[in-house]
């Protein structure tokens, strides 16, 4: 019971202690003098004052010392120094048991290579802790700052500016609601409705942080951005690095370009800026519109650069005259040609269209398909019958309602149905090459070139299939099932 009675006195002790004030010491006073009618508990000072508390000096011209109080109101030429921090203002009020210093007039504050300039300052020389609320002036090499308000932390070598917070650097302009300036780490973090310029971008977000010691920052919430050509990118995260000259996007974003030629829609994008080339990842989805088609491609990862795009691993696009897939492909920016490889598969209306690789071009409004390589042809006449043709090579044209195919090597074909009377049911060709023509669905024109061999089978026979093959119908239909699954509009 005494040994916890002892730790209670010994604890009432020390918070006395603490609790105690330091009383202001003076240094220097050139002349005193007292009159208790004018300055009522006061002793009036002048000449080269200089007062002390801890390692706090404040030196004024002239002033009022109130010893009961353990306070000074110092006049002209008013300085405050603590270590490397300096104030200056025209007048100091300056209590000693609470520690605090309301600077006015004229404040300017000052540490190492920051300037901070205001007209009044409440600053603790105890927890080195001070505050503005009459707009103030922030100036450190390459950057100046600006807030209606601020605080400021000496020790952690921070800053916050609230109300009309606006910082300024040469590549970077920021505008926000409130924003810290980390001097030490030369970070700039800002928080909600945030207006900035970035070199040729600007754009509006919710928070994020800049370092220019690394010459990188990071954007979040809401994040619109729009360059000097009138791109538009929304999303959740934006980050850049000036140094390597690389762009981040992190999570779900759009991106629309000026001419809304081009659209895109994933979940990660990466820019290098030096080599005008991107990568995109996670559900992409990109449109392509000119003035003769409107193409789209949804993948899993799209590379970029200012020639091409490049799609991988599995491909599905779709433009107003097909769809298909394939597991590599590449669309040419300069003639919107697209590249097919691994595998690819093309719908052509009724056709059906397979090959080791293809490539679709466009001329005006005459659009070509060509074919390499083990090039396949299905087109269905009804649900259980086809045409079918098979070559090394085959350029498809598509024009208006008509269609022709030019077939070299090895062709093979069955036909089911054909208006020409010449051709009956199930009617089995090879040659070297081959020329055909439809209007519609409807097969007008067939021309074989070297060594054609017809072999006529009866009208009645179901249908067959070339090489044993057994093509399904479903895998078109389920085409543009995917495609109608997808949530975007254009």
């Amino acid at each position: 019971m005494k040994k916890g009675i002892l730790c209670l006195l010994l604890l009432f002790s020390m918070n006395s202690l603490f609790s105690q004030s330091i009383p202001l010491e003076i240094i220097n006073v050139d002349r005193t003098s007292v009159d208790e009618t004018l300055y009522p508990g006061a002793q009036k000072l002048s000449g080269n004052v200089h007062f002390k508390q801890g390692d706090a000096h404040l030196y004024c011209d002239s002033g009022f010392y109130y010893s009961a109080q353990n306070r000074l109101l110092a006049l002209g030429k008013v300085r405050l120094i603590q270590g490397d921090f300096k104030g200056t203002c025209n007048e100091l009020d300056y209590s000693g048991n609470s520690r605090t210093a309301i600077l006015n007039g004229g404040v300017q504050l000052s540490e190492g290579n920051q300037r901070l300039r205001t007209r009044k300052v409440e600053y603790r020389t105890d927890t080195r802790v001070g505050s503005y609320s009459l707009k103030g002036q922030i100036d450190a090499p390459g950057l100046r700052a600006s807030s209606d308000s601020g605080y400021f932390y000496r020790d952690q070598s921070l800053v916050i500016l609230v109300g009309n917070a606006r910082v300024e650097e040469q590549d970077l302009k920021i505008q926000s609601d409130s924003i810290g300036y980390q001097n030490k780490k030369e970070e700039v973090l800002f928080y909600k409705n945030t207006r900035f310029v970035n070199g040729n971008q600007k754009g509006w977000c919710n928070g994020g942080f800049y370092s220019k010691l690394n010459q990188t920052g990071r954007i979040i919430d809401q994040v619109k951005i729009i360059d000097s050509a009138g791109n538009i990118l929304k999303c959740d995260t934006f980050q850049w690095d000036n140094l390597r000259q690389t762009q981040e996007v992190l999570g779900k974003f759009t991106f629309q370009d000026s001419s809304k030629s081009q659209f895109i829609r994933a979940a990660y994008l990466k820019r290098w800026n030096r080599l005008d080339s991107f990568l995109v990842t996670q559900n992409v989805l990109l449109s392509l519109i000119d003035n003769q088609d409107t193409t789209y491609l949804l993948t899993d990862t799209l590379l970029s650069n200012k020639n091409d795009f490049w799609g991988f691993p599995v491909n599905h696009f779709k433009n107003d005259s097909l769809i298909g897939k394939c597991g590599r492909l590449k669309y040419h920016k300069m003639d919107s040609s697209i590249f097919l490889d691994e595998n690819p598969m093309i719908w052509n209306g009724d056709l059906q269209i397979s090959a080791k690789n293809m490539v679709q071009k466009k001329i005006n409004l005459e659009q070509f398909l060509s074919c390499n390589d083990s090039s396949f042809i299905i087109q269905w006449v009804d649900c259980c019958h086809l045409n079918q043709i098979k070559s090394d090579s085959m350029i498809l044209r598509s024009y208006d309602n008509q269609r022709s195919l030019n077939a070299l090597g090895n062709v093979k074909t069955i036909y089911y149905d054909v208006s020409d009377k010449r051709i009956e049911r199930e009617t089995e060709v090879t040659s070297s090459s081959l020329v055909l023509k439809w209007e519609g669905s409807k097969i007008k024109k067939i021309s074989y070139q070297k060594n054609s061999n017809i072999r006529i089978q009866r009208p009645e026979k179901a249908g067959k299939n070339l090489d044993g093959t057994n093509p399904q119908r479903e895998q078109y239909y389920k085409e543009l099932n995917h495609w109608s699954k997808i949530n975007c509009t254009y």
